[in-house]
């Protein structure tokens, strides 16, 4: 925000400033609806491009990189996972903190 000052005998046209304001919110604003809609929309994607499954793949090369979404049988939450190098020449499922 600008902050303009004013000599004191000098009142500032108030109207004008409402106006600047309001166009400089409007703008703040709609970048931020934006960007907020752009991650819920490559949320959405990310997420309908995970596999879902009840049992794990075997962990390897040809799915390192790849997100699962763990299922959860008989009342267990469900789980999201990606396969990663663990760096010994293996592979390994490593949990997705959900928050």
């Amino acid at each position: 925000m600008i902050i303009k000052t004013y000599p004191v005998n000098q009142i500032p046209d108030v109207d004008k400033i409402r106006d600047e304001l309001t166009k400089q919110f409007n703008k703040d604003f709609a970048d931020i609806l934006l960007r907020t809609i752009r991650n819920i929309y490559d949320d959405i994607v990310a997420l309908e491009m995970t596999e879902r499954v009840t049992s794990f793949p075997t962990a390897n090369l040809e799915h390192r990189g790849k997100a699962i979404l763990l299922e959860g049988t008989g009342g267990g939450a469900d789980g999201l996972f990606i396969c990663a190098d663990t760096g010994g020449g293996g592979y390994a499922w490593k949990t997705i903190a959900l928050t």
